[in-house]
Parts: structure tokens; C-alpha cells; sequence
């Protein structure tokens, strides 16, 4: 049993590790020995050799001294030892939650093992090795890297034998959550040395839809020219022939389109040399491998590979990796806290979803802002250089960490709205459904669940539609179906181009820009009027690529009038199927309407006097009695109070010499509001009339 070293009565510590080795009567202490450090993720968290003097001998024991300072966290590592003979052995090591190391009795490994294969082969390119085991999430790949390794290490055996090499599939169909696929690729092929050069192809840019003769050209020239300028690391040499290509962006194909380019990538696979990496989220490649099941044979199931939600133990390293780049350490007693802090928010499934930006964006926003604002505001207090370097415990706000992506905070936020109780009810629902599906997979129950919320919103201006939109892009965010959740709105003009092709690259754009997010489509039944010659048809054939994907990184939404979005509907009855949820968002009543104006002024500390009250409420029940198809429900109701009575109020006010007070200036009287209803009575021809759809 040993003790952790630093850190105090903690469960989590930062410092470095020292371990002594005794050597048993085989074992030379005037042999060179490295030492390679891994946990259960198989993240290379150190490697130390003789030579570097990280390995030290003394009498007939070993002592491997890991000086840089890292988190241990409670958990399983192991440490192989191999020797420059040959021999090799593994340590399974276990941190509990006492901070307690045991080390078991060293186990010998024998060649083309995994442990040969960590602390060999794959090490002879040390820093791209090192740089892919520490990547979270490729958990998968960092395995088929071993195996792979093991087949090169076979192949080197029976080219020393004078004996044929195997060829072996390094076609990879590779999954991911997030961008940084591409780089994962390029230390791949640098490890395993899968090619003399890789390039990265994006498919959208293939396409030319103007001309088809122009979309096979651009792909031609892509496999004909002989530099990338996307390679992460530069390696490529012009006169190098074995290639590895890595494609992404198919989903942005029209379907014709991407038939046509699929071909050609499989047309170069009967050159020699040539592999090929498709890579999307695993949505996007299951529709690929349907719509093109030939594509199955190219790539065998041990190559299918997919970025996989981070573990605990890689969520706290991404985490503390962040901050070192930030200039900032976390102090014994603040890196407990932090650490206890994700442990729990991770087991509650509160950030299981996170991945690397997720985590950045905590320590940009909250944690290092919270630091900066403590030190200056006491910055009278002498410091020093530890000080200012350190973050403290109280510069950690635990309860914005826990609550920051909870979808049941944001359930709650849309049953504050005023009305829309059938849709609250249906949201919950479905949110709850998802939460519940997420929790079976974690318990690693079989689930099968059907992600696709796309859904059809109908109602008047200024009935809810773009603020319900914005909340479920939160809460499917915060329950890992969308991996932003923003809200990206865009209508006709924003879609349809002047001439042909432009409608398909303005929707290429916004496909590119909506994707992890809503694409809330306003006022959609302008897309389709029934005419051939129309453009909107192309915007629509576009859009069906990703509503027919079982589950998109992307939640669609059409909005606009009921009469006309179901006249849409009915003209094209395969679109219709593909928008399970229909809400309708009816129009406020007056008293729904006045306790929203209460709410607007509520917000900035506005009173009303109980004339003015009155007032109110009756001119809205006369707006809501008397209004035209253009009434815009809430939007007016905010109009009237923001443009109209603040105005109003304020004039009054300033045409006052006496004295004012603080309640002066929140009391709102029925003068303010009678005068604000002559300019935004909805009957007053005045009145500016607006038909886009939604309110926010």
C-alpha cells in the first residue's frame, strides 16, 4: 500500500509519482529500461527510459520517477516495463478512494501482446501516439490501433522471412460528436504509418450545381492534385503514391449528387494504396450505409469505429489540461471541490454529454471571470507569485456548475410562459421521454429510440412559436440530441437565389450553420406554391436529405399561418410524414395577454397604480375584441408597453418641476396608459402592421 503523496486530506490531488521496482534474479539492473504509464482509457499519461534519467537504478531496484505534476483520481493504471532486451512486464496498479495505491505482483507479456504493442510499435512515433491516447472519446480507435500494430508488427515478421505481406483493410468508418476527427486521423496514419500522405476532402465543395460535368471535375482534381492544405500536420511529399483520403460532409449532397460522388471514391479503390476514411456523426453514416449498402463491404464491422461519450477520468483530464493552458492551477483544497463537483454532475447525467468545447466554455465563461473578479477585488492583499497563479475554492460557484445544462431548469423556464398549456404538456413529455432513454443506455439497458423531433408550428404572429423554439433547443442540448441547440431562423429570402444553383448553396450554408442546432424555417409555406419552375422546390429536395435521416445533429422546425401551412402539407403528403409533432399556437386571450405586459414590467421594477390596471386591461380585452388578421398577440402587447406607456410615462415625468422620488419613477398611472393606446390601439391605421411569424 502507498500513499498518495501531496494534497493533503483530499480525495482528488495533484503531484507527481515515484515508483520503485525491485528487479527478481533475470533482471539486469545494467539493462535499459522505459517505462510507459497508461490507465484504463489507455490515455499515455507518461513515458519515462533510462536514458532520460527518469528511470534510475540502484542496487537491484528500479525507480521511475514521473516528476511532472498530474490529477490522480481514484481508478485503475498499469505501468509496463520493457527492457531493451526484450522482456516486458505489466504492473496493474489501483488508486482507492482512501488515496491509497496497491500494486500487484508484475505479470510477463509476451510478444505481439497489447502491452508489447503500447510500449513498441506504437511508441516508435511517441509524440502523434501520445497525442492520440489523450484524445477523449477514441477509445475505439486507440484499440484498433493496437490491432493494427499487431498486423504490422506480423507482416515485419514475414518480410524478414522472405514471406508475401498480408494486405489488411485500413478503410475506417469513423463516427464523431465533435471536429476533432481530422486531427485523429492524422495521428493515426502517422502512428501506424498507414500512408505517405493523407488529404481531407469536404464533399460540399465537390459539389457544383450548376453543372454535373463540373461536380466529376472538382473531384477529380481532388484526387489528382498532390498537396492538402488541410493536413493539421503538413507531412505530405509530392512524389509519394500511397494515399489516405478522409472525406466528411456527405449529408450536404444532394441525393443525385452524392450517388455520383460515392462512385468515384470507390472507383479509386481498385488502385493500389489507396484507403479511404468516411467520417460524419454515427446518424449520418448509418443513412450513408443505407442509401449505398455496397459501401458495407468496403468498410468490415471492425472498421466501423465511433467517438464515444467521455468517461469520467477523461472529462477530468480534458478539464485540468484546459486550465494548465490557461495559466491557471487550481489550489489542493479547489481541485477537490472541482473534481467532486463533475463526479457528481456526471453521475447525475448533468454533463455525460459534454465534450471539449463544452468544458472549455465552463472555464472561459464562469470559473476564470469568477477568478479574475476575486483577485481584483482583493487585490489590496499582498500577493504572491503562487497566489495570483492559484484558483481557489471560492472562486468555484458550485451551483452554476451542477444547474448549468439540467433540461428540468429549462422545463421549468418554459412552463413560466403565460398559456400554451397543451404544448407545455407535450414538451415535458417528450423531454422527459429522451431523459428516460438517456438514463437506460447509461444503466446499460437495450434501448431503441427515435431522435427525430422536427415538427410543424402554426399559430398567428406573436403566440409563442420562436421563444418555444429557442427552449427546446436548450432542453434537447441538455438531454445530448442536439450538440449546440441554438436557434438558426431563416425564411424565404434567406433561402431562395436569383439563379440556378444558388438556392442549393444557400442551403448548403445554412444546413452547415444549423447543424447541432434548430432550423426554425419561417413562414415554410412560401417554399412550395405548386409551380415547377419555382425555386423553393430545390429548397425543399435539399431539406429532405436531412429530415429522412433516422437521427440528425439538427431539429427542423416550419413555422407560419395554420390555413396555408396545411395546404402546404397536403400538396406534398412525403413531407408531411416527416414532421411527427404538430403544435398549434393559438392567439392569447386578454387576460393571458395582460398578465404578459405584467410580466414585462415586472422585470424592470415597473408598478401599476390600480387605476392604471384597469385601464390596461380594458383597452387590451378592446384590442383582442377588435383586432385585424395582423394582430400580433404578445409582440403587440410588448410594443405597447415598451414603445408606448414607458414613453409615456417619462414624458410625463420630465413635464414635472417638483421633487421625485424612486416610486416616482415606477408607478405607472392610467394617464400614461390611455395616452400610450391612442398610438398602439390595433384598429389605429398608424400602426405599423408586421406579418413574421414568432415572438421573442
Amino acid at each position: 500500500m502507498l500513499p498518495l503523496s501531496d494534497g493533503g486530506n483530499y480525495t482528488y490531488s495533484i503531484c507527481s509519482l515515484s515508483l520503485e521496482i525491485h528487479l527478481d534474479k533475470s533482471m539486469s539492473v545494467r539493462d535499459t529500461y522505459s517505462c510507459f504509464l497508461y490507465n484504463d482509457e489507455l490515455m499515455l499519461l507518461n513515458n519515462l527510459s533510462s536514458g532520460d534519467n527518469g528511470v534510475k537504478t540502484a542496487g537491484k531496484t528500479i525507480c521511475a520517477q514521473f516528476e511532472q505534476e498530474r490529477l490522480w483520481i481514484p481508478g485503475r493504471y498499469f505501468l509496463i516495463m520493457r527492457s531493451r532486451k526484450g522482456k516486458i512486464l505489466r504492473f496493474d496498479i489501483t488508486l482507492d478512494e482512501n488515496r491509497q495505491f496497491v500494486v500487484d505482483d508484475p505479470v510477463e507479456c509476451p510478444p505481439m501482446s497489447d502491452e508489447d504493442m503500447l510500449s513498441g510499435r506504437l511508441c516508435q512515433h511517441i509524440n502523434p501516439w501520445k497525442n492520440l491516447s489523450n484524445t477523449p472519446g477514441m477509445l475505439q480507435m486507440k484499440k484498433w490501433a493496437v490491432e493494427r500494430a499487431k498486423q504490422n508488427e506480423l507482416n515485419s515478421l514475414r518480410s524478414d522471412h522472405a514471406v508475401p505481406k498480408i494486405d489488411f483493410c485500413n478503410n475506417l468508418l469513423l463516427a464523431t460528436r465533435s471536429a476533432k476527427a481530422g486531427y485523429c486521423v492524422t495521428m493515426l496514419k502517422a502512428v501506424l504509418e498507414l500512408a505517405d500522405r493523407i488529404k481531407f476532402g469536404d464533399c460540399s465543395e465537390f459539389y457544383d450545381a450548376s453543372s454535373t460535368a463540373s461536380t466529376c471535375s472538382n473531384l477529380k482534381d481532388f484526387f489528382e492534385s498532390e498537396y492538402s492544405s488541410d493536413n493539421p500536420l503538413d507531412m505530405e511529399l509530392p512524389d509519394l503514391k500511397r494515399s489516405l483520403y478522409c472525406f466528411s460532409n456527405f449529408e450536404l449532397l444532394p441525393d443525385s449528387v452524392c450517388g455520383m460522388v460515392v462512385s468515384e471514391i470507390v472507383s479509386r479503390w481498385a488502385e493500389p494504396d489507396v484507403h479511404v476514411v468516411f467520417r460524419g456523426t454515427k446518424s449520418e453514416l448509418d443513412n450513408l450505409l443505407e442509401r449505398y449498402p455496397f459501401l458495407k463491404d468496403r468498410f468490415p464491422l471492425n472498421n466501423r469505429l465511433e467517438e464515444m461519450p467521455y468517461s469520467l477520468m477523461e472529462m477530468l483530464y480534458i478539464f485540468f489540461s484546459i486550465l494548465k493552458r490557461q495559466n491557471l492551477r487550481l489550489s489542493a483544497a479547489a481541485t477537490d471541490k472541482m473534481c467532486h463537483m463533475i463526479v457528481e454532475a456526471y453521475q447525475r447525467g448533468d454533463i455525460s454529454h459534454w465534450i471539449t468545447g463544452n468544458i472549455r466554455q465552463y472555464v472561459e465563461k464562469e470559473l476564470k471571470p469568477r477568478y479574475c473578479r476575486n483577485v481584483i477585488d482583493d487585490i489590496r492583499k499582498t500577493h504572491n507569485r503562487e497566489s495570483l497563479r492559484e484558483v481557489e475554492s471560492n472562486d468555484i460557484e458550485e451551483c452554476r456548475f451542477a444547474t448549468k445544462v439540467n433540461y428540468k431548469d429549462t422545463l421549468d423556464e418554459l412552463n413560466g410562459m403565460v398559456g400554451l398549456n397543451d404544448i407545455k404538456q407535450t414538451i415535458a413529455t417528450l423531454a422527459n421521454r429522451l431523459h428516460f432513454y438517456n438514463e437506460r443506455q447509461r444503466l446499460g439497458l437495450q434501448t431503441s429510440r427515435d431522435a427525430v423531433c422536427h415538427a410543424i408550428f402554426t399559430g398567428n404572429p406573436g403566440t409563442g412559436k420562436t421563444t418555444v423554439a429557442k427552449l427546446m433547443g436548450r432542453i434537447y442540448h441538455s438531454l445530448g440530441l442536439l450538440s449546440r441547440g441554438d436557434v438558426i431562423c431563416v425564411d424565404r429570402k434567406k433561402i431562395i437565389g436569383q439563379y440556378i444553383g444558388q438556392t442549393e448553396d444557400n442551403m448548403k450554408n445554412i444546413l452547415r450553420a444549423a447543424h447541432g442546432n434548430v432550423l426554425f424555417v419561417d413562414e415554410a409555406y412560401t417554399l412550395y406554391t405548386g409551380e415547377s419552375k419555382d425555386f423553393g422546390r430545390n429548397a425543399i429536395e435539399c431539406l429532405q436529405e436531412v429530415l429522412s435521416q433516422k437521427n440528425p445533429d439538427m431539429m427542423v422546425i416550419f413555422a407560419g399561418y395554420e390555413k396555408e401551412m396545411d395546404k402546404m402539407m397536403s400538396m406534398n403528403a412525403g413531407l408531411l410524414g416527416r414532421f411527427p409533432y404538430k403544435f398549434q399556437f393559438k392567439d392569447y386571450s386578454a387576460e393571458e395577454l395582460m398578465q404578459i405586459a405584467e410580466k414585462i414590467l415586472r422585470k424592470d421594477q415597473y408598478l401599476l397604480t390600480d387605476d392604471a390596471s384597469r385601464q390596461m386591461l380594458k383597452s387590451i380585452r378592446e384590442a383582442v375584441e377588435n383586432h385585424t388578421e395582423h394582430f400580433s398577440n404578445a409582440r403587440w402587447v410588448e410594443q405597447y408597453v415598451k414603445n408606448g406607456i414607458i414613453p409615456a410615462m417619462a414624458d410625463r415625468l420630465s413635464s414635472q418641476s417638483c421633487a421625485k422620488g424612486s416610486i416616482d419613477y415606477q408607478l405607472i398611472d392610467a394617464a400614461d396608459v390611455r395616452r400610450a393606446y391612442e398610438a398602439y390601439n390595433p384598429m389605429s391605421s398608424g400602426i405599423r402592421r408586421r406579418r413574421a411569424v414568432g415572438f421573442c
